[in-house]
């Protein structure tokens, strides 16, 4: 052996790099927000089959359709938006004010902006094929295919711009509204010092501490009272780029809820562990929700049904969002491709679905099937269009790039592991 060699062993060996350990990504949470998304194709195409009520009506109505569009809109809007001021609040932590800025413009502002230009004449256009459908009879036309053709060939391609609107993009504007608040609120709180620090500890306690039992029956008051000025059982849907102060106020709540949700993040292991208690609780509360909203209309909408259909709908709607991220964060503590995929495409599919969910079931106005049958139909087909245009036009294409951040890869399945994206986007 040589005794050089041991007493010189060579120049000491490096330190391994510390780990990188990437920020937690809550996959429940980001299911329940692409959730609180798709679900709006099918809201908006229930309407359809409703016997009355919307923009455009078929014949083969669904009688109990008015009790589905009202439990899903009891709970959608509110979840979303708890959503939504959790994933800010994450966002503004991790980036500082100067990218939250930013990143919300590149997110919500240019897709509002953009989106709405595009889609309101798309909009009109696919009104002006229904309605212009619903007058050519097929025996007149040679068929179905031939009335088809004759609406096309008969309808209005103009667009009345004076009614522009923000249509079902109307969250995004409210959601700059909140983000703006936020940049101001948040900075200027932090630095009233004594204030603030109380502030941290009373949602503290509410938030985790003994007075988190009371938490729920607080928010479901609040909620109560907010929705007690409203036209109609539940929460009213803003149609004007004119500030709804009022709807503003009622969704700030949610939103508030959820930012605050970030910053105490033990909450969502409680609302594990009751996840099934909660769930268990929502769903009859849901049905009994709609159904007092049906009971409002029977009853030639009497003030006593209304406030009771308000206490039911709020009590429903945060037992609801209860159950929703607790059962969604136990199930999904890991990322499934499938599950990534339709929340990558979730905000395409939302955005560009409202004028197919005219245009499509108009297509099928003088097929006597079951209404029911149709609405599944329409819906099976939206989505293969809303799927495919997402992976051929946008997953990884500059349209990709704005809506998410990133260009994605075109198939996320195969064996070859992809990076996964900031929890952040």
């Amino acid at each position: 052996m040589n005794t050089a060699s041991i007493n010189n062993p060579g120049p000491p060996i490096p330190p391994a790099p510390p780990a990188v350990v990437r920020p937690q990504r809550y996959h429940g949470l980001d299911f329940v927000r692409a959730a609180m998304m798709i679900m709006g194709v099918v809201l908006h195409t229930t309407l359809v089959y409703m016997p009355e009520g919307w923009i455009y009506t078929d014949p083969n109505s669904i009688d109990w359709s008015p009790l589905l569009v009202w439990l899903i809109h009891t709970f959608r809007m509110s979840a979303f938006f708890v959503m939504a001021g959790f994933f800010g609040a994450m966002l503004l932590q991790r980036r500082g004010l100067g990218d939250f800025l930013g990143h919300r413009f590149n997110r919500i502002g240019i897709p509002l902006v953009i989106g709405s230009l595009i889609l309101y004449p798309l909009l009109s256009w696919s009104l002006g094929f229904a309605w212009t459908h619903a007058f050519m009879q097929p025996a007149s036309n040679g068929g179905e295919i031939g009335s088809i053709l004759a609406s096309f060939q008969d309808m209005d391609f103009g667009a009345d711009w004076l009614e522009f609107s923000p249509m079902h993009l109307w969250f995004l504007y409210d959601l700059l509204w909140f983000y703006a608040a936020a940049a101001i609120l948040v900075p200027l709180l932090t630095s009233l010092g004594p204030v603030s620090r109380a502030m941290g500890v009373v949602v503290k306690a509410f938030a985790t501490g003994p007075a988190r039992f009371a938490t729920p029956v607080l928010l479901i008051v609040a909620s109560f009272l907010l929705m007690l000025g409203m036209d109609e059982p539940g929460v009213d849907t803003s149609d004007s780029w004119y500030p709804d102060w009022h709807l503003l106020l009622t969704y700030s709540l949610p939103f508030s809820v959820g930012w605050l949700m970030w910053h105490h993040r033990q909450v969502i292991n409680e609302l594990q562990r009751w996840c099934w208690l909660w769930l268990g609780l929502a769903l009859p509360l849901l049905v009994m929700a709609s159904f007092s909203v049906l009971a409002w209309h029977l009853t030639e909408e009497q003030d006593w049904v209304f406030v009771v259909a308000q206490l039911l709908s709020a009590t429903a709607c945060w037992l609801a969002i209860m159950a929703l991220v607790g059962c969604s964060e136990r199930l999904l503590q890991r990322e499934r491709p499938l599950v990534r995929y339709l929340v990558d495409a979730s905000y395409w599919i939302y955005l560009a679905h409202l004028p197919l969910t005219i245009f499509v079931p108009a297509l099928f106005r003088y097929w006597d099937a079951p209404g029911l049958l149709k609405m599944i139909l329409s819906i099976t087909i939206m989505m293969i269009v809303l799927l495919a245009s997402y992976h051929l036009l946008v997953r990884n294409t500059a349209i990709g790039l704005v809506l998410s951040g990133r260009r994605y890869p075109a198939w996320p399945f195969g064996r070859t592991s992809h990076p996964e994206p900031p929890p952040t986007e």
